[in-house]
Parts: C-alpha cells; structure tokens; sequence
C-alpha cells in the first residue's frame, strides 16, 4: 500500500527509484500532511480547545488515520517524528524522552488498533473491503483507546489531574472522531466533484 501512495502522489516518478527513497517520501508526505493539519487545526484552537492536549476537533487524528491506513509504518514513523517535534511547543514542562512516549504513543496506538481490525475483518492491503460503516466504526474504536491511553500517560506524567482523566479522554476521543470524520466527509466530496467533473466531460 505504501508504493501505491508513492505512485498517487508522484505518478511520473520513475520505477527505478530505490525501496528506501519509495518508503522516505511516504514518510516526508505524512509527517507534512500532519503539520499542516496541525497548524490548521490550531487557527481554531479558541473554539475547539477543551484542556491542554484535548480539542473537541482534532483534524490531525484524520491525516494520521488516513496515513496510516495507506502508508504502511513509513507513514507511522513521520507521523511519530512530526508529532514529537510539535510537542516540544505545547508540554514545555516535559523532557524530550517524555514527548517522545506522547508521540509514540498516540501514533502506535492508531497503528495497533489498525492492524487489529483489519485482519479481524479479512482486510487486505488494496482495502477494497473496507466501508464506509467499518471504517466510521474503525475511527471510533482507535479514537476512544487513543483518548484513553493518551490521557492515561499524561496522568502518570503527572500533567493530568487522575480525577479528571475521564473527561479529558472522553473529549480527546470525541476530538478525534469529529476531526477524522471532517476530513474524511471532505474527501468524499472531493472524489465525488470529481467523478461528476469526469462524467461531464466525458458523458
């Protein structure tokens, strides 16, 4: 799946091109995509920001869930690398070994639970059987252990509050249900104007 996200992005790349540059571009492509998602959802951050590290819409959780799903751990390790670097602005009272857990964490648990259900439903790697309905169920199965795991590690840090540790993984699991679910409805829409722009032209 990885290679196909190479060839999608970079359709005129020629064959010849190494494994490892394939796997390097994937990652480079994720970790932007995530950056700018980022950067996006912090405009908003105002309105969205429930506590620190829980906004009640994160669309970052839908570039990783997409990342992910088709690029494989190229995309897991950008993903890791951005998110670390990105920390270091937002948890100032916690060391570089500290984020880096943060980072794994949130993105190897997206992986894990990934991995899991979709060989629980006989899922390959061209995705073909993956639906809309599993893959809403699927975003809100790996949000809700993301929220609670995050959350849980923050606690033992000792930057979350254990008396509050339900509501602040409660509304970072909402945070990445609604951000995935955003990003996933304007994918929609944009392969849908696309296909009536094809059909248009091509009646």
């Amino acid at each position: 799946m990885g290679q196909w996200l190479f060839r999608l992005v970079f359709p005129f790349m020629p064959p010849s091109l190494t494994y490892w540059l394939q796997q390097a571009t994937i990652a480079l492509i994720s970790a932007l995509a995530y950056g700018l998602a980022f950067w996006l959802n912090d405009q908003f951050s105002e309105w969205v920001l429930f506590t620190q590290g829980v906004a009640l819409m994160y669309l970052p959780a839908g570039v990783k869930l997409l990342a992910l799903l088709l690029g494989g751990w190229p995309a897991a390790l950008g993903l890791t690398a951005m998110l670390w670097g990105l920390s270091f602005a937002y948890w100032t009272q916690l060391d570089a070994w500290a984020l880096l857990g943060c980072a794994a964490i949130s993105i190897g648990t997206t992986w894990v639970m990934l991995t899991i259900l979709m060989r629980a439903w006989r899922i390959g790697t061209d995705l073909t059987q993956l639906n809309f309905t599993r893959l809403l169920l699927l975003d809100a199965l790996s949000s809700v252990t993301h929220g609670w795991l995050m959350n849980g590690y923050f606690a033992w840090l000792g930057v979350r509050d254990f008396d509050t540790l339900p509501a602040a993984a409660w509304g970072m699991a909402l945070g990445d249900f609604v951000g995935s679910g955003l990003l996933l409805l304007a994918l929609t829409m944009v392969l849908k104007f696309t296909r009536w722009g094809q059909l248009r032209a091509n009646p």
